[in-house]
């Protein structure tokens, strides 16, 4: 090639010359195609590593906007469920004040109701015992000054003063069991040891009664108390049969403590919110008024114990 590039500048036989610039021309074609294929390698090198970094850029971009998504759509769950729990709050708290404000009205409601109840037994035990008691008792005196014909007059008239005498205690005990003079006027350890004294009296009934004289209530509980005691004894004589009664009223740990417990036959206690009658309802809602709480625990042939804690 140095012989042939000599030539082709130095020789002047214009074969050699010729041959010279061919290979010349040869050897030049030869590098342009050498380095079109490098350029054109080096190109599609390029532009393959352009496209992978392309690639790999917009992948990068979709991954760091999946995660993106992803947070957004995490962040508002997170924050719908926040929306959720507060508003499940909120609402529970409005339930809970709406049932307390109902439960104050229920109570005073109730409250107002019994003593409603009160004062009209108050006045018809006082009508009973100032209007028919005492004309029952006029009745009788003015019979006791009939001077009787005969016999038979005579008989007629000592059975209508039995019957008067009869309807004297009738009206007694029905004034009483109205409103006991001795709760308003001597308080409830005197007015449950007079109701106690008047079951016994019957003689089917044995009634035992412990009052503590640390118990101080005012004329309000008193009274519901007393009501109480006189629900619970009137349905354990009618109902379970009992011979036997034990009243407890004496200071606890949480205020006081109310217990009648009575040997009957005993009953379902899950029966006692579907019973048809008044008479438990009104222990109940006379607990409420009290602010206390009842236990009631019976069974069949094993007799009832009633416990209300009260303050």
């Amino acid at each position: 090639m140095d012989v042939l590039l000599f030539a082709k500048y130095n020789c002047y036989d214009s074969t050699i010359k010729n041959l010279a610039i061919e290979v010349q021309t040869m050897r030049d074609s030869i590098f342009r195609a050498q380095t079109a294929d490098k350029v054109a390698k080096y190109k599609t090198l390029y532009e393959t590593e352009k496209t992978n970094a392309e690639n790999q850029e917009l992948l990068a971009t979709t991954h760091t906007k999946n995660i993106l998504i992803k947070g957004i759509i995490v962040l508002a769950a997170l924050l719908l469920l926040l929306l959720w729990f507060a508003y499940n709050r909120y609402r529970i708290k409005k339930e809970s004040e709406f049932e307390k404000q109902n439960s104050v009205h229920k109570i005073l409601r109730y409250k107002a109701a019994l003593e409603a109840e009160e004062k009209e037994r108050a006045r018809i035990a006082r009508e009973l015992h100032d209007s028919l008691g005492q004309t029952l008792s006029t009745t009788k005196m003015m019979l006791s000054v009939v001077a009787p014909i005969d016999e038979n007059s005579n008989e007629v008239l000592n059975e209508s003063m039995k019957v008067l005498d009869q309807a004297v205690q009738e009206v007694r005990t029905i004034s009483h069991n109205l409103m006991p003079s001795s709760l308003a006027e001597l308080g409830i350890g005197a007015a449950l040891k007079e109701l106690a004294r008047n079951i016994n009296a019957t003689g089917k009934t044995k009634i035992s009664l412990e009052v503590s004289e640390a118990v101080v209530l005012n004329k309000d509980k008193e009274v519901i108390t007393y009501r109480i005691v006189q629900e619970l004894v009137h349905n354990a004589v009618k109902h379970t049969h009992c011979t036997q009664i034990a009243i407890k009223l004496q200071s606890a740990a949480d205020g006081y403590l109310l217990q009648v417990q009575d040997n009957g036959n005993g009953f379902d206690v899950a029966t006692i919110h579907n019973a048809k009658g008044i008479g438990w309802q009104n222990i109940f809602l006379r607990v409420d008024l009290l602010g206390g709480t009842i236990d009631v625990n019976s069974a069949a042939d094993s007799g009832t114990i009633v416990r209300i804690i009260f303050s």
